[in-house]
């Protein structure tokens, strides 16, 4: 009669070892890679928001005055060293404590229309993990000739706002 070994062996433990590991390495490469992501998404809600406070004033304005805002440039900066709070601003803040920068965008597109109709586009770029997202590689709100990645002659970011404002 053959004797059955109720243990597991050497060989058999190391494999299993080996399995073990590879999958909590491969565990811990998934939520690495989330709290970059994390941050990433907590940045472009920062830009997103200041993007949308630059729209909501806009929409307050007359609209007969709004083209004195086109090409108008805003910053989203830390205010204080412990980096706590932020503040919008037009002046453009030390280069280091810059998060986002944007840009407003305002076409009159009644010649395509019936009426009187103005199409506005606020657009921020922004830092994330020392890497900016968005076109506006320097953060100045202002499109250089080498940071128009796709030719189309404006700044693109992920972070772009558009809305029709009729008189």
């Amino acid at each position: 009669m053959m004797k059955v070994s109720k243990s597991m062996s050497l060989v058999e433990v190391m494999v299993a070892g080996g399995i073990l590991a590879f999958c909590l390495v491969g565990i811990l490469g998934v939520y690495a890679s989330l709290f970059i992501l994390a941050d990433v998404a907590r940045h472009k809600t920062l830009a997103s928001n200041a993007a949308q406070y630059e729209m909501e004033q806009l929409k307050k304005e007359d609209f007969d005055n709004l083209d004195n805002y086109n090409n108008d440039v805003f910053y989203l900066a830390f205010t204080s060293s412990a980096h706590t709070s932020t503040t919008i601003t037009t002046t453009r803040p030390e280069a280091s404590l810059i998060i986002a920068a944007g840009r407003i965008e305002i076409r009159d597109i009644t010649t395509y229309t019936k009426s009187n109709m103005k199409e506005i586009r606020v657009v921020a770029s922004f830092k994330s993990r020392n890497r900016v997202i968005g076109e506006d590689t320097n953060l100045d709100g202002i499109l250089n000739g080498a940071e128009d990645i796709n030719g189309n002659a404006r700044l693109d970011s992920s972070v772009e706002l558009v809305t029709l404002v009729t008189k």
